[in-house]
């Protein structure tokens, strides 16, 4: 018989940012029909991502640690959680992550238009994809790098995002069953 450990009830926790980053796709895939929703795409594209990178991160260090007490196990996550932020650049940056989404790089736009960003080149695509970083996507032109560019996104972002939560439900699911041995 499995006991229930403190990984397996933070896997529980896991699952339910799984949850909710892939709640935020369904809600984008619903807006899309709408050029009227492109502010909340764009809010929700960048929320998205984030919370599915995280799903990843937190899954591993879930694993790595599943001997360990709850709390040991949850201020891990916390840790990486606080030092990483919002910063799409950072989070998607983990070979495992690179590797099944095909990203060749991933940059934050370094110029001083009126442009904040996130640029991701990914494998086989002419051309790269683009994330508003949190901030220009909920301040605009009042975010501290002033942000006056609408992205309209296209059915590759929607697609990157789709394998991306797909990558982390399997994730979590590889996660349970390595736990259960």
């Amino acid at each position: 018989m499995n006991r229930i450990t403190a990984a397996n009830l933070i896997l529980v926790d896991i699952n339910y940012l799984w949850e909710v980053g892939d709640g935020y796709l369904e809600s984008i895939m619903e807006l899309k029909t709408n050029i009227n929703n492109i502010y909340s795409i764009n809010l929700l594209s960048t929320l998205a991502v984030e919370l599915l990178a995280k799903t990843i991160i937190a899954a591993n260090i879930c694993l790595e640690n599943k001997d360990k007490e709850e709390n040991e196990i949850f201020a891990k996550i916390d840790s990486i959680f606080r030092d990483k932020g919002h910063k799409l650049d950072e989070l998607l940056k983990t070979r495992e992550i690179e590797d099944k989404l095909e990203i060749e790089f991933i940059k934050k736009s370094d110029d001083k238009s009126f442009r904040d960003e996130y640029v991701i080149k990914v494998k086989n695509l002419n051309d790269v994809l683009i994330l508003k970083t949190l901030e220009a996507a909920r301040y605009a032109t009042f975010s501290r790098r002033k942000d006056a560019i609408i992205i309209y996104q296209d059915k590759r972002i929607y697609e990157f995002m789709e394998k991306l939560s797909g990558v982390a439900k399997r994730k979590i699911d590889d996660v349970r069953l390595a736990l259960m041995k």
